[in-house]
């Protein structure tokens, strides 16, 4: 004879959930030979439906009500055990490694329980401090030789006044007045002849903003030969172009975990041209609020180096990129050479009028410099090639963030990632544990069900 306890249960068959009360107390025979996971009660009640579940005090275990069956004037109720009640208080006391809790989660382990949607957000995060518009005026660096044989480089505000100057007939008259020859009563001379502006420049370089310069100017010579221009001097040393940093937008769902800032739930690209577009290592980025960013341009070369740095100032990535666009140079050279024949052969000239032949050779000495001569046809002389302007201007350092959100979750029944090994009686609700070592005073067959419900998940209540 057995004394059962019925009740009217409501339970989720994993969980740890006992009954409150002592139900409905009843005293019942029970089918021999009688197995202690699957027993068998007879128990005489005329409408026993309402109950699902039992407790045996002498075996200090609970069951679930499988099946009513009505036999000979008496109900039988086929029981199974259910272990998780049963050993509550001996699994509650267990210390293991909780994969998965309801009630506490480890934010940056990724939880891959709940798939990606087709909602997608994107948006574009412009860097403070570095706007370059289209169309900007910019300014020009010219490298010329200097009358020491050195490069200088000079800030050109007005470029067509300095092509003017360098290529027009001003420069030349200053040249030919300073020329010995000329200056007695003679013509200019061979060498003065031959002078060509360009070949004293060495670069030419448009950027679309001013280099930092001298406050003054200072005259421009090509060679030896003052061009009657003054341009502000630029150091040649590299300076920082832009610094500034970026917020890093947080994903909008990262209140579920911070492992939502990474691939494949966050994508970071930066855009910065004439860098170019690289993406972000999310990874170097998850637990910091801001990406640190410093461009240093060599102003001589044009070309740049972008430092992009994560918020400690871990220097990320390294990108090298030109500003200056370089422009071409082209001159047409006058026939300067003329003028030497010319005079050549008006003094042979004269001295065959006055001498007459003795002077033939003077004419034909004279007459064959200017064949000579005479080969230099007027040409066009350039040097360097165009850039291109429309790879630096506009341009904006910009963070592109984009977001990929995941399913709702369900957090009471599913939890979310814990990963640490806790006392289970100290995590209330949903658990999930890794390799369960169950250590109780249970039967085989009972410990391995409550390992089962272990690894699966179930409810510490």
């Amino acid at each position: 004879m057995f004394t059962v306890n019925l009740y009217e249960m409501n339970k989720r068959e994993n969980s740890t959930q006992r009954p409150s009360g002592n139900g409905y107390v009843i005293n019942c025979d029970a089918h021999e030979p009688i197995d202690l996971m699957s027993p068998t009660f007879l128990i005489n009640l005329s409408a026993p439906f309402d109950y699902n579940y039992l407790y045996i005090s002498i075996w200090d275990r609970y069951y679930w009500i499988d099946n009513w069956t009505y036999n000979k004037g008496l109900w039988e109720a086929a029981c199974s055990i259910d272990p998780l009640a049963s050993w509550r208080n001996d699994i509650g006391g267990m210390t293991e490694y909780v994969l998965r809790s309801a009630d506490e989660w480890t934010p940056d382990v990724v939880d891959t329980t709940y798939p990606l949607t087709a909602t997608v957000t994107t948006d574009r995060i412009n860097m403070a401090g570095w706007d370059i518009p289209n169309n900007p005026p910019g300014s020009h660096v010219v490298g010329i030789v200097s009358g020491n044989g050195l490069v200088r480089y000079y800030l050109i505000d007005n470029i067509a006044e300095f092509g003017a100057a360098m290529f027009g007939q001003d420069l030349w008259d200053n040249i030919v007045a300073d020329d010995p020859g000329v200056q007695q009563g003679g013509v200019p001379s061979f060498m003065k002849a031959q002078f060509n502006p360009l070949q004293y420049v060495v670069s030419l370089t448009w950027y679309p903003f001013e280099v930092p310069h001298t406050l003054t100017k200072y005259p421009v010579y090509f060679g030896y030969f003052d061009s009657g221009y003054d341009a502000y001097l630029i150091s040649t040393a590299s300076y920082m172009l832009c610094s500034g940093t970026i917020k890093v937008p947080q994903h909008p769902q990262s209140d579920r975990g911070i492992y939502l800032n990474l691939a494949p739930y966050t994508r970071l690209r930066i855009s910065a041209f004439p860098w170019g577009e690289v993406d972000l290592d999310t990874t170097k980025f998850a637990n910091k609020d801001e990406i640190r960013i410093q461009a240093f341009l060599d102003p001589v070369t044009g070309s740049t180096k972008l430092y992009i740095a994560n918020g400690d100032g871990d220097v990320i990535i390294t990108l090298v990129g030109q500003m200056g666009v370089t422009e071409q140079l082209s001159q047409v050279l006058k026939d300067n050479l003329a003028t030497v024949t010319g005079g050549l052969s008006a003094l042979a000239g004269a001295a065959s009028a006055l001498t007459g032949n003795v002077m033939g050779g003077l004419a034909t000495m004279a007459s064959g410099i200017g064949n000579a001569i005479s080969a230099q046809y007027p040409d066009v002389s350039t040097t360097g090639t165009n850039g291109a302007r429309i790879a630096v201007a506009p341009s904006h350092i910009s963070l592109i963030v984009t977001h990929q959100r995941i399913v709702n979750e369900d957090r009471q029944n599913h939890g979310r990632p814990l990963c640490q090994r806790r006392r289970l009686n100290t995590l209330p609700g949903y658990l999930m544990v890794s390799d369960p070592d169950v250590e109780i005073p249970a039967t085989k067959a009972e410990i391995q069900k409550i390992k089962e419900y272990m690894v699966n998940g179930f409810f510490y209540e």
